[in-house]
């Protein structure tokens, strides 16, 4: 069971998710809300809030993705890097 749910896209989400995450100002500041009000709460919070926040993100890069081709995307990117 948990080779069929530890895919490589899977450990690629996690791993990208958890280092960008690590050590920004919504990590520092559910820190410090849980050193003054109860852990669990805000636990329960941080997962619920970050999960609809990714799951907009995913939702709404499917949706993008049907209306704008990779190959646009990847210009703009390097454009960008160039900048």
């Amino acid at each position: 069971m948990l080779a069929r749910f530890c895919t490589p896209i899977f450990l690629e989400a996690f791993i990208l998710t958890f280092l960008a995450e690590w050590g920004d100002r919504s990590q520092i500041a559910t820190i410090a809300l849980a050193s003054h009000k109860n852990p669990y709460a805000v636990t329960i919070g941080a997962i619920i809030g970050h999960s609809i926040c990714t799951g907009v993100a995913v939702i709404g890069g499917r949706l993008l993705a049907m209306k704008v081709s990779q190959r646009l995307v990847r210009c703009f990117s390097l454009h960008l890097a160039d900048h």
